[in-house]
C-alpha cells in the first residue's frame, strides 16, 4: 500500500470511529427522551393537586425540546459521517488500484 493509501485507509477508519462514537450518542439521547416521556407522562397524571407538576412539566417540556434538537443535529452529522464513509472507501480502492 503507497503512503497516500496508508493516509486515506487512516482517516476512514478515523472516520468509521467517528460514526461508531455519534451513533452511541444517538443512542444515548434517544434513551433520554424515551425516558423523559414516561416522566412527563406521569407528572402530568398528578393533576391540579400538586403544585410543583406543573412547573416540573414544563421544565421538562424544555428539556425534552433541547435534547430532540441535539438529537436531530447529531443525526445530520452522523448522515454527513456516513457519506464520508463511502467517499474514502472509493479513495482507498482507487488508491489500492493505482498502487
Amino acid at each position: 500500500m503507497t503512503p497516500l493509501a496508508l493516509t486515506h485507509a487512516r482517516e476512514w477508519r478515523e472516520n468509521e470511529d467517528f460514526i461508531s462514537y455519534i451513533g452511541q450518542k444517538c443512542a444515548d439521547l434517544e434513551s433520554k427522551i424515551e425516558r423523559r416521556v414516561l416522566l412527563i407522562q406521569e407528572s402530568e397524571s398528578f393533576g391540579p393537586f400538586d403544585n410543583v407538576a406543573p412547573d416540573a412539566v414544563e421544565c421538562m417540556g424544555e428539556t425534552q425540546q433541547r435534547d430532540q434538537d441535539m438529537l436531530a443535529a447529531l443525526i445530520g452529522v452522523l448522515d454527513l459521517a456516513r457519506e464520508g464513509r463511502t467517499e474514502k472507501e472509493r479513495h482507498v480502492g482507487l488508491m489500492d488500484l493505482k498502487g
